[in-house]
């Protein structure tokens, strides 16, 4: 009886609480979140806390644009419970540790520097997914999607790392969304005979915006294509971290080795140079203008692999020069008259 009381007050201050008027399917709580947790575990979903505040006006657009969109709805009933909390209010909560707190304080402890922010529970009571700031409603989708508990229900893709193949064209990704209107334009646009014969050019793969590719790339928004060089193409995603991790280390140890460069201030710009020099001058500004990114790298790499390259051919000319050379015959001597 006490805590159908409670609940009846809950309720009733809500309304003074929040101030948008957020959707009926809102589940009106008592902030006791291990029951909850417990609760839409048996039903298959998880919790969903969002937090707002007064005078937000990206709460408002959330409630008036993504929360009134019948798939949103639709998604969210179906695979969670969400509650409501303000940042700045006094609600008693019982966090997922058993601590017993203000809705303030909690917030707080949380990390919630910005609204609307939403936290996601798994059915453990630990943090599963959180969205930071206002994301549109495709994006949102999707985040749903990747929040939701795996299962038959979930229809993000799972998150594996994209088989990489010898590629004869650059890559090309194109990450879209479920029920993204954008998304569809742009597809019709690629039947076009003009893009697509410019498309032809690249190996198009299509991927989810909710997959592990869309994170590592830091897409969040559909539809979004990513367009490859051919070197990168042929390497692939995975094995970029691993050169940059050799480069790094390979310049560290020639940072602080005893191998000696070549310094700039040799060079001689005074008197007379042979037309050679202007001819590569300019070959050398046609590349960089042409491919600045690519030829960029190579002189800074040509640079560092100078020193060990004149190093271990001063090596080679050394370990020659002690080998035993074969001692001249000594030249006939001429007989005196």
């Amino acid at each position: 009886m006490s805590r159908a009381i409670l609940l009846i007050v809950f309720v009733a201050l809500a309304g003074k609480v929040f101030s948008q008027d957020l959707p009926a399917w809102f589940a009106q709580s008592l902030l006791v979140l291990p029951e909850e947790i417990a609760e839409a575990a048996k039903d298959g979903k998880r919790v969903m806390l969002y937090f707002e505040q007064d005078g937000c006006p990206y709460c408002k657009r959330m409630v008036e644009v993504n929360f009134r969109d019948a798939k949103i709805a639709a998604r969210l009933q179906e695979r969670f419970v969400p509650i409501a909390l303000n940042i700045w209010g006094d609600r008693e909560v019982t966090a997922a540790d058993g601590s017993v707190m203000s809705e303030k304080r909690f917030a707080a402890t949380m990390r919630v520097q910005f609204t609307p922010t939403m936290v996601f529970f798994d059915e453990k009571g630990g943090v599963a997914y959180r969205l930071n700031g206002y994301y549109p409603p495709d994006r949102f989708l999707a985040a749903l999607d990747a929040a939701a508990r795996p299962g038959p229900a979930a229809e993000h893709q799972p998150a594996t790392t994209l088989p990489r193949k010898a590629r004869k064209k650059p890559l090309a990704l194109l990450f879209v969304a479920e029920g993204c209107a954008a998304c569809d334009e742009l597809k019709a646009t690629f039947r076009h005979d003009r893009v697509a014969k410019q498309l032809a050019a690249f190996d198009l793969e299509q991927l989810p915006l909710a997959g592990a590719q869309a994170k590592q790339l830091g897409v969040g928004e559909a539809p979004t294509l990513v367009l490859f060089d051919h070197e990168m193409a042929q390497f692939g995603l995975a094995g970029m971290p691993v050169l940059v991790l050799v480069l790094t280390l390979a310049l560290a140890c020639l940072m602080v080795s005893t191998i000696k460069y070549r310094s700039f201030k040799d060079l001689k710009f005074k008197g007379r140079q042979h037309v050679q020099y202007l001819v590569w001058g300019i070959l050398a500004l046609m590349m960089v203008a042409a491919w600045p990114q690519v030829m960029v790298f190579v002189v800074f790499v040509g640079y560092a692999l100078l020193g060990p390259v004149e190093r271990l051919f001063w090596l080679g000319a050394k370990a020659v020069g002690k080998k035993p050379v074969s001692k001249p015959e000594p030249p006939p001597i001429e007989a005196k008259l």
